[in-house]
């Protein structure tokens, strides 16, 4: 850290008045004691200015010697009574004393009392010599230790400014080093992320042609199972008019009149039955083609809706990074514009500082000169008969101040060149921040955009593995429904079989009881159509699905009577709605020897959502 131009200049100034003083108070001293000596050597190192701060402390003055004591005359041969000699009066000019010659008539003074008063005057003027030689020392030694003091200040300063140097230095080579390794971390994630890309691109590659496979299996499957449907489903009505033709032959055997009216009823019954299952056939089909068809056009759909969201969410992105890089680039230029005008305020700052130091300084140093010239003024009226010496002293004090001048002039020139090196070095910091600073931007929008990457395969990859999670859920739905359409048929068609051989051992008991042939309860099969006219509008939307199985009392007259469920679903709406499906049935009643009776059937009901 450097010191101020104004504070070298103040301390400079400052100095040079304090030696002058110095100088002056020296002078005025020895040439009261002293006037027909030149001073020391110790004024000339007083008034030498302030050159290297590591300059050895000068050694203490020697004590001056002691005067002789003059030489005594032989006292008058006339006794004269003592008299006392007048007080010395303050030294107006440096000139040497004059001793009055002793009046006539006065008695000769004591030899004895004039030494003594002599030796004690002697004293007296030693005593204040040193006294003022020793406040002359102390000054100057503590003037010296002062100047220690801020040497060691200014060796510190220096020091401390060449470690901050070094250490910068570190910070800078350790930074740089920071930002070639996140520049090899971001290049490399940049090569990792364009490796992620392609095998992103072959994955949904693969991903796609499996799906239009598993489409195809699909389709094909639905295909073989309506295909085994169909087939089932003619096996069943042939099945039904085996058996019915059996009952009808069995039934003709009893009485003619009731075979003609069993047989038009199973005639028209049967006609109903074909013409319902041909319309329920043809219906489901066209089911399932508008299913297909609205699944295709909703697919169709998503992936156009998708397209455009992802290209809506780039447009948005560009347009935010776009957005992002123009309010850093205001926000650069107006740091940059506050830093200027800030530094621009300092400067001016310390330039008023400095001026207002340097006025202060020549109004001390006016106010110094004016004192100065005061107590010159006085001098000259004292010592005006020493005009060679004062001379001499006044060339001294010209070269002092040539010195001083220059001493001053040099920490100018050094002041100038350490702000110059200052200011080069704030430069130099400057345009390193910049860099740091446009490097941080750089790395940050690096690292935003590889976040966006980051983000946006995340969400690639989460959308993939939801739809291959919806393609596995359908094929297992699919599976499971498949399985539960099979336990359904082979449950309805044990059902059936079971009422078959329970109608064929009536009739056998029957016949052998001799009451005639029994046959069983009858009625229109439950097809789809009935199943989505009971099937509940909330089930549909939470995709409930399952079987029912009711229970019939069939009375005599062909109504129903109690209805129970036998075995649930699972969800109380659509055993409800099995119930009001069972209700609305039309029923054939079962008979025993010619007569209606009752008797208990069950109906199966599937409900099943068609995707």
């Amino acid at each position: 850290m450097l010191i101020p131009y104004s504070s070298v200049v103040s301390f400079v100034l400052a100095m040079v008045v304090h030696i002058v003083l110095i100088v002056a108070v020296v002078k005025t001293v020895w040439s009261t004691d002293r006037p027909d000596e030149d001073p020391p050597v110790i004024v000339e190192m007083i008034a030498a200015p302030p050159e290297d701060p590591e300059r050895p402390r000068p050694q203490p003055l020697p004590e001056p010697p002691r005067p002789e004591p003059p030489k005594l005359s032989p006292p008058p041969p006339e006794p004269v009574p003592a008299r006392v000699a007048p007080e010395p009066l303050p030294v107006v000019a440096e000139a040497p004393k004059v001793v009055p010659p002793p009046e006539p008539r006065a008695p000769a003074p004591d030899p004895e009392a004039e030494r003594r008063k002599r030796d004690e005057a002697r004293e007296a003027e030693r005593r204040d010599y040193d006294a003022r030689r020793k406040t002359i020392e102390e000054r100057l030694r503590r003037d010296l230790d002062e100047r220690e003091r801020q040497a060691a200040e200014y060796r510190e300063q220096r020091e401390a400014e060449e470690r901050d140097r070094q250490a910068l230095e570190e910070r800078r080579a350790a930074e740089e080093r920071r930002l070639a390794g996140e520049r090899r971390a971001a290049e490399q994630r940049e090569r990792q992320a364009a490796e992620d890309r392609e095998r992103r691109v072959a994955q949904e590659k693969r991903i796609a042609e499996e799906r239009r496979v598993a489409e195809e299996k699909r389709i094909a499957e639905e295909r073989r199972v309506t295909e085994e449907r169909r087939v089932a489903e003619e096996r069943r009505v042939a099945e039904e008019k085996r058996v019915a033709q059996e009952r009808r032959i069995a039934e003709e055997r009893k009485a003619a009149d009731e075979r003609r009216v069993t047989e038009e009823r199973r005639v028209a019954e049967e006609r109903r039955v074909a013409e319902e299952k041909r319309v329920a056939q043809e219906r489901r089909i066209a089911e399932e083609r508008k299913a297909a068809e609205e699944r295709r056009v909703a697919e169709e759909k998503r992936a156009a809706d998708e397209r455009r969201m992802a290209e809506e969410r780039s447009r948005r992105e560009a347009a935010e990074r776009a957005r992002r890089e123009a309010d850093e680039r205001r926000l650069a230029e107006e740091r940059a514009r506050r830093d200027a005008e800030e530094r621009e305020r300092r400067l001016a700052d310390e330039r008023r500082a400095a001026e207002e130091r340097e006025r202060q300084a020549a109004e001390e140093r006016r106010l110094d000169k004016e004192r100065m010239r005061r107590e010159l003024d006085e001098r000259a009226k004292r010592i005006a008969e020493e005009r060679a010496r004062r001379a001499a002293q006044e060339q001294a004090r010209l070269e002092a101040e040539e010195r001083a001048r220059r001493a001053a002039q040099a920490a100018q020139e050094l002041a100038k060149l350490e702000a110059e090196e200052r200011e080069r070095r704030l430069a130099q910091e400057r345009a390193r921040r910049d860099a740091e600073e446009r490097a941080r931007r750089d790395a940050e929008e690096r690292t935003k955009r590889a976040t966006a990457e980051r983000e946006r395969q995340a969400a690639e990859d989460r959308e993939r593995r939801a739809a291959e999670e919806r393609v596995r859920r359908d094929a297992e739905e699919k599976a499971r429904r498949d399985a539960e359409d099979r336990e359904r048929r082979a449950a309805a068609e044990r059902e059936r079989r079971d009422a078959d051989e329970r109608a064929r051992r009536a009739a056998a008991d029957g016949e052998r009881r001799g009451d005639g042939p029994r046959t069983g309860v009858r009625y229109a099969p439950v097809d789809a159509g009935t199943i989505r006219q009971f099937y509940p509008l909330a089930s549909r939307r939470n995709r409930e699905q399952g079987t029912v199985i009711v229970k019939v009392l069939v009375r005599a007259n062909g109504t129903a009577g109690t209805i129970e469920i036998k075995s649930g679903s699972g969800f109380t709406r659509l055993d409800n709605a099995a119930l009001e499906a069972a209700k609305s049935l039309r029923f054939e009643p079962a008979t025993a020897g010619g007569k209606a009776v009752e008797e208990w059937v069950q109906i199966p009901f599937v409900f099943r959502l068609n995707d």
